[in-house]
């Protein structure tokens, strides 16, 4: 079992404020607003729970028990209404798991024409 390089609180921290600076931009689009909402409830508990159960199997016997963290994991992100939502939310999760970097969720575009044709799950 090998544990990645989680991002210490300092970066968490950071990240947040990153999030809330795009959530405060007036024309955020739904799908983006979803996202970085999760993306601050994720970050938030991270610094409150920092323990993180993931870790990268070593061996097939630690591959299932991996994936299942994984999948506890992205629960939540099931739940969000939008695709551009879960993806934001999943860059999130991956970063805060060691395994991207904090800029693949937090470089998202939010212009007046992104998110327009993202479809709203009923």
């Amino acid at each position: 079992m090998t544990q990645p390089q989680f991002p210490n609180p300092a970066e968490i921290a950071l990240a947040i404020e990153k999030c809330e600076a795009i959530l405060s931009d007036k024309k955020i689009k739904k799908p983006f607003k979803e996202g970085y909402e999760e993306c601050i409830y994720m970050l938030k508990d991270r610094l409150v729970n920092p323990e993180n159960k993931f870790f990268l199997p070593d061996t097939e016997e630690e591959l299932e028990p991996a994936l299942e963290v994984y999948k506890e994991q992205m629960l939540p992100i099931r739940e969000l209404k939008t695709e551009k939502g879960r993806t934001i939310a999943v860059l999130c999760n991956d970063w805060l798991n060691g395994q991207s970097s904090e800029q693949s969720f937090l470089l998202e575009r939010v212009g007046e024409n992104d998110g327009v044709n993202d479809e709203v799950k009923s």
